[in-house]
């Protein structure tokens, strides 16, 4: 008579569903990462194609080089009061170029945390299926907490799952 294959233990096929999940959702923090790009593009074509910066000043002129309108016929001719003339202001063009080279820097640094956690997330898949590296996939888990909904559900369960006394045992017996 042959024996069944055995039954893989709850604990390790918890571990493996878990495995699968940081999968999914490490790709997911890749591909929303992928967004980021976009201003990338838009910064890097807002900045190259800002004007130059060349400071003008307005001004305004406030005395007239008109002759003054007659009075009509037997009106009092009254002194009009002088006028004071109105200040130069700088007009000064916004930073366009700087605000553009701003967005491009927030995406590429976006861009960057994002990838780079969606493959930190991966490889805590990989070490929970190889049931190495408790500690990183615990760290991992806790940071997966702060993206909510699916990030939260994930290291949540992850956490409950790595503190069980069975998993701590097995992940001993592993090293």
């Amino acid at each position: 008579m042959t024996t069944p294959p055995p039954v893989p233990n709850a604990d390790v096929e918890n571990l493996n569903l878990l495995a699968i999940f940081h999968y999914i959702l490490g790709a997911l923090h890749i591909f929303i990462a992928c967004f980021f790009l976009i201003y990338v593009a838009m910064g890097i074509m807002v900045a190259v194609s800002a004007p130059e910066f060349e400071p003008h000043f307005s001004i305004s002129d406030s005395t007239s080089h008109e002759a003054p309108a007659p009075s009509p016929p037997g009106a009092p001719d009254l002194p009009k009061p002088p006028v004071p003339p109105a200040p130069e202001l700088p007009v000064m063009p916004a930073p366009v170029a700087a605000m553009g080279w701003f967005m491009t820097a927030f995406g590429a640094v976006a861009f960057l945390l994002g990838t780079a956690f969606g493959i930190l997330t991966i490889i805590s898949g990989r070490k929970l299926k190889k049931h190495t590296a408790r500690t990183f996939s615990f760290v991992i888990a806790a940071i997966n907490c702060l993206f909510v909904p699916l990030g939260t559900a994930l290291g949540v369960f992850t956490i409950v799952v790595l503190n069980r006394q069975s998993v701590q045992q097995l992940y001993k017996n592993q090293n």
